[in-house]
């Protein structure tokens, strides 16, 4: 959903620019707002400010327009907060790729020292390497790795939120 950038205050049928500034004035002034501010500033009488005031709906007018800006401000607020949101998620989903392709490594690395490997020399002859033991901090860290990694992309893809998005769906079928 599109929301406008700014509030404009078009001319009324008929207004003219003094009367369209004043009620502009009155308008944009936010809490402060008085018809005897914008006598004082324009130099007007008080009864002209009072006459205008009614007769265009100024009040209604300043609250619909307070209204407004209530509602830009918190879209505006929302966007800001849903590119944030995006950006973390991006970022975090990039990490557990990093991640998975080290993890990879790793787990590679353990097997082939758990299994052992045949390996050609750059002289051409085969050299098989036996198999080694592996030290338990190695495995461990390559499972909390793994749990990580997951971890990471159920924060970024908000799988428990999707879950309930999907179990209340079902509830409505």
């Amino acid at each position: 959903m599109s929301t406008p950038a700014t509030i404009t205050i078009p001319r009324q049928p008929n207004e003219r620019a003094e009367r369209h500034e004043a009620r502009v004035l009155y308008l944009t002034m936010g809490a402060d707002r008085s018809l005897e501010a914008i006598r004082l500033k324009l130099g007007k009488s008080k009864a002209l400010m009072e006459r205008w005031s009614a007769a265009d709906q100024w009040a209604e007018q300043a609250r619909s327009y307070d209204s407004s800006l209530s509602y830009v401000a918190v879209h505006r607020h929302r966007a800001e907060y849903d590119a944030a949101l995006e950006a973390h998620r991006t970022k975090i989903l990039d990490k557990t790729t990093s991640l998975t392709r080290l993890l990879d490594g790793l787990e590679a690395q353990v097997a082939r020292a758990i299994t052992g490997q045949v390996v050609e020399g750059k002289d051409g002859k085969t050299y098989y390497i036996p198999k080694m033991a592996i030290d338990v901090s190695a495995l461990a860290a390559l499972v909390r790795g793994r749990l990580t990694v997951a971890d990471m992309e159920a924060h970024a893809l908000d799988i428990p939120g999707l879950r309930a998005a999907l179990l209340e769906g079902a509830d409505d079928a």
